[in-house]
């Protein structure tokens, strides 16, 4: 792969009614010259979060927008509005216009989280965007603050533990598309990272769940990424 190369996937969605997906892969090698800021170590951390979550993308196939929104936020002055729904939309609707520019292949719905930090750069509600690459960097960074995570979006983690909140890629389990989540909690006694989804709070634990290291790298490395916005 030349620097001007773009590694491109796009997962066919498998629709369920209010788990809406949406996430393309869009990795470009020239992101490896924007590397996030990173702890020394990772630790166990919690990260204050945007009041407005969960957020809810509903029908929309748009994750990567809703995702960038609650990190935005969360990561703003406190004074600052949070971004909503609606600012998501606007979003993923730029991103989709970016993404079709460059690609006779991008599917008619989804977007990437590269092209969703484009598009939000474009309209002026961050001013830059890093990237974190592997288990390692990924909580590494995440000890620093929020991040986005996309990755492949197994059948078994529509549901997550009712008691634990916690997803696992069960035997049985397929890959019914592509998703953006956001990453705010690091337990490193229990291996856990804590997310929150964009589905409302009737998904896991009011619109939380976890998942352990082993699963967080697993899905890095089947194509996964984590980008982290700045207002």
């Amino acid at each position: 792969m030349t620097q001007d190369q773009l590694e491109q996937s796009y997962l066919t969605e498998v629709e369920v009614p209010g788990r809406r997906l949406g996430r393309h892969v869009w990795h470009d090698p020239r992101s490896a010259d924007h590397s996030a800021e990173m702890a020394a170590t990772m630790g166990s951390v919690c990260h204050e979060m945007s009041s407005n979550l969960p957020l809810n993308q509903e029908a929309h196939t748009c994750s990567t927008a809703h995702a960038l929104c609650a990190v935005v936020s969360s990561r703003s002055a406190r004074s600052a509005s949070p971004l909503d729904e609606a600012a998501a939309i606007r979003i993923y609707e730029m991103a989709r216009e970016l993404e079709g520019a460059r690609s006779r292949h991008a599917p008619a719905t989804g977007s990437s989280g590269l092209m969703a930090c484009k598009a939000a750069q474009k309209l002026g509600l961050i001013r830059e965007y890093h990237h974190a690459f592997g288990l390692d960097q990924a909580l590494r960074a995440l000890t620093l603050g929020p991040v986005m995570t996309g990755f492949s979006w197994y059948s078994s983690f529509d549901e997550p533990d009712e008691i634990t909140g916690q997803i696992h890629i069960e035997p049985d389990a397929v890959i019914r598309g592509g998703h953006e989540v956001v990453a705010y909690e690091l337990d490193t006694e229990r291996e856990l990272v804590w997310c929150w989804n964009s589905w409302g709070p009737g998904y896991g634990l009011g619109g939380r769940f976890c998942m352990d290291f082993d699963t967080w790298g697993q899905l890095l490395e089947e194509g996964g990424d984590v980008t982290v916005p700045l207002p």
